[in-house]
């Protein structure tokens, strides 16, 4: 859930919703509270801290999403990223949508999978993010078993590997670990 973009010198924490530059970095995991600390640690001249635990605080790294408009996949680019994922473009299709949106002026495109609340966990080939609000995604087929899944390739991936369009349980898809707590309800309520 950890990604490191070279081309922009930045990373991106998609447990936690967090990223920034290798100060920033340097800065969360030693536990710094200055620019000048962190400098002082890439050069080598202060010992590093020991970590017992680690964890980014979540930010709302996607706020600024606007102009949404959702329709049928049919971006080559988003069905060539299917695709190299081993998805089934129908699968795909029947579970997701192409998503269309701006972001600080510029226009992007992602493939969608609607949660719970209306939101959207947005992916394409270089960007992972959601709209607001963000939440997890529920399908009740009124099975005592559910299937539980971290992320909507997760459950993409199972049902090709299975060979369905539909699973034989509920399904619940959390869209992130941090919303775990709000699946807590649906996943006590199946054997």
């Amino acid at each position: 859930s950890f990604k490191v973009n070279n081309r922009f010198n930045a990373w991106y924490d998609h447990g936690t919703g967090q990223g920034g530059n290798i100060i920033d970095l340097v800065m969360k995991m030693q536990q710094l509270s200055s620019v000048s600390e962190a400098l002082q640690f890439l050069g080598g001249n202060m010992p590093a801290k020991q970590i017992v635990s680690f964890s980014f605080q979540q930010q709302n790294i996607c706020s600024k999403i606007t102009n949404i408009r959702v329709e049928p996949i049919s971006n080559q680019a988003l069905i060539s990223y299917i695709q190299s994922r081993k998805i089934d473009l129908e699968l795909a299709r029947l579970y997701c949508q192409e998503v269309n949106y701006t972001v600080r002026n510029m226009n992007y495109f992602s493939i969608g999978f609607k949660n719970d609340s209306q939101g959207y966990e947005l992916s394409n080939q270089y960007f992972k993010g959601s709209t607001s609000p963000k939440d997890i995604t529920t399908y009740k087929n009124g099975k005592d078993n559910c299937l539980i899944f971290e992320g909507f390739w997760d459950m993409l991936s199972y049902f090709t590997i299975k060979g369905i369009n539909q699973p034989e349980h509920d399904v619940v898809v959390l869209n992130s670990v941090l919303n775990l707590s709000k699946a807590v309800s649906f996943i006590t309520a199946h054997d």
